[in-house]
């Protein structure tokens, strides 16, 4: 609301209870679902969870959401949605010198990323560095992982806009080829991901019928068996939504990265539960999204940090996205992916 001051978390829950839908004008479609509000209320309200009805009730009336911003990506998660649909989603690991396998009982979710370098490489987005840091820290722990091709979006953004039927396709396509792989363990390098495949596949399906982690959560686990190299360097972490508020996941992040020796952490002023969202909303591209990115950014220079660590590739891009627009006050500050910043000190230690 301090961006947007038709954002009324009041009048959404009302209109909820009434069962009226809410005109495209009004900010059911500008709501972050960040939990933010969910926070702050007093009367613990479950206000971001309630949106997606909300959406359900405007989209059956045949209103859409006004500025759409992502629609190709959009147009990639109804493709894969078809049950039927051949994919080339493992191009990326010709000639890496990374280890997988088809068998193993450890799955790596790659989620979208092999799609979103392609649509915002001009960015320059490179969320498959956080995959492939990722699997870089499984064979670390002597685990060659396996990555699926028959993987398919997990429908998060399908999911939190109402258009249930194109999430309940990915599901089943999903849900089919978790029973395939029987996994014993799924890392994810996505807080959404994650998110989806405990909250929604886990209740509705009973699949994956295993543990589901963040590569965060792995790294500060297992830290131990990790031979870490020195970087020195100044770092600031910004809270995933996701992982952070959704999941109540701040500490995890936190050791993965001081696990690596040289790395000087500073905190952002809003952090942890108090994080400012990354304005991830695909829905719409708006003045006050940009606004909330600008200020997050000016935040992170502001520590000193030598560069702004994420663990979720959606942040990225839309930090990535506001470094690259017209305001010229926007702070270029490096912004990587924590998988790919714990990778690097496997390595040689250089940033």
């Amino acid at each position: 609301a301090r961006y947007n001051k038709s954002l009324s978390p009041r009048r959404l829950m009302r209109r909820l209870a009434e069962g009226r839908p809410v005109a495209t004008t009004e900010a059911v479609w500008d709501c972050l679902t960040c939990m933010q509000c969910d926070q702050r209320c007093p009367q613990e309200v479950p206000i971001s969870p309630s949106v997606p009805p909300l959406r359900r009730l405007s989209r059956e009336r045949g209103d859409k959401p006004a500025s759409t911003r992502c629609s190709a990506i959009d147009a990639v998660a109804a493709l894969q949605s078809q049950a039927d649909l051949p994919q080339q989603r493992l191009d990326w690991l010709e000639g890496q010198d990374l280890k997988t396998d088809p068998d193993s009982k450890v799955l790596l979710w790659t989620g979208c990323t092999p799609y979103f370098d392609v649509f915002f490489s001009a960015n320059g987005v490179e969320t498959l560095e956080a995959v492939k840091g990722a699997i870089g820290i499984l064979n670390a722990l002597d685990i060659a992982p396996a990555v699926r091709g028959d993987e398919r979006c997990c429908g998060h953004d399908q999911l939190w806009s109402g258009d249930d039927a194109t999430f309940e396709k990915l599901a089943a396509s999903n849900v089919k080829m978790f029973e395939q792989a029987d996994p014993e363990l799924v890392v994810t390098v996505c807080p959404e991901c994650q998110l989806t495949l405990i909250n929604e596949y886990q209740r509705r399906f009973g699949q994956p019928a295993c543990r589901i982690v963040h590569v965060a959560e792995l790294v500060a686990e297992r830290a131990g068996e990790l031979k870490l190299n020195t970087i020195d360097t100044t770092v600031t972490f910004e809270d995933p939504c996701r992982l952070g508020r959704h999941q109540g996941k701040y500490d995890e992040p936190r050791a993965a990265l001081q696990a690596v020796p040289g790395i000087e952490l500073r905190e952002l002023p809003r952090h942890k539960s108090g994080a400012t969202c990354c304005a991830g909303n695909w829905l719409a591209c708006t003045q006050a999204s940009k606004r909330i990115q600008t200020d997050l950014l000016k935040a992170a220079a502001a520590t000193g940090s030598d560069t702004l660590v994420t663990a979720c590739p959606k942040c990225m891009i839309h930090l990535k996205c506001a470094q690259h627009g017209d305001d010229a006050s926007v702070p270029g500050i490096e912004i990587r992916d924590l998988a790919a910043v714990v990778a690097v000190a496997l390595t040689n230690g250089s940033a």
